[in-house]
């Protein structure tokens, strides 16, 4: 069972889920919960949830906490800021004793910490730091151009510095299509890779690693 607060990441979840033999199911509020009760009907391995809605389900009799084998509490520190925290310890009141819990958060403030306590037992903190540092033997610039001079700058920089080997990322597939096709009218030679590339490669030559 995944609790969390942000939608766009339950349809995310669910749109995935379409790939594989595992039934998921997505409830959330701030919309008609009758086509959410009929896929819980249905039966489901992994269950999505915002807190209120589920817990609402429950009180329902639509869901059932018996068999839950698995907790994900995602964006913690949120949900506490929001005031759902007490919907999550009813709702975690319900669950099986032997289960595990999961817990996310981008912060660790001490409510947080206080939580994890509560509702963990026996637990292991693993922390990611936010800021990355580059290898050691990479120098790293940065430059402030207008949009309509980026090419120019790259094109630049590839005379001044001699550069070989370049690897390029850009925000949206367009614009590497975009950038492809200037730098070919260059007579630079480049490769675009984004989704539709690989995509089309995979249908026509039948590769999926």
């Amino acid at each position: 069972m995944f609790i969390g607060v942000l939608n766009s990441f339950f349809y995310a979840f669910r749109k995935y889920g379409n790939y594989t033999n595992i039934k998921i199911s997505v409830v959330l509020g701030g919309v008609n919960q009758k086509s959410q009760v009929s896929t819980l009907k249905q039966g489901v391995d992994i269950l999505v949830a915002t807190p209120g809605r589920l817990l609402d389900l429950i009180k329902q009799k639509h869901v059932n906490m018996d068999f839950i084998e698995t907790v994900v509490l995602d964006e913690s520190d949120t949900m506490l800021d929001m005031g759902f925290i007490n919907d999550v310890k009813k709702i975690l009141a319900k669950v099986p004793q032997n289960h595990q819990t999961l817990l996310f958060s981008a912060t660790m403030p001490t409510e947080i910490k206080k939580l994890a306590l509560e509702l963990l037992k026996n637990h292991v903190t693993i922390k990611i730091d936010l800021v990355s540092s580059a290898a050691p033997n990479i120098n790293q610039s940065l430059y402030f151009v207008d949009k309509s001079n980026k090419v120019n700058l790259l094109l630049d920089l590839f005379k001044k510095q001699k550069i070989e080997s370049l690897l390029i990322f850009t925000r949206t597939k367009m614009g590497a299509n975009k950038l492809s096709k200037a730098l070919n009218e260059y007579k630079i030679p480049n490769e675009v890779i984004h989704e539709v590339v690989v995509t089309a490669f995979i249908q026509v030559t039948g590769y999926y690693k």
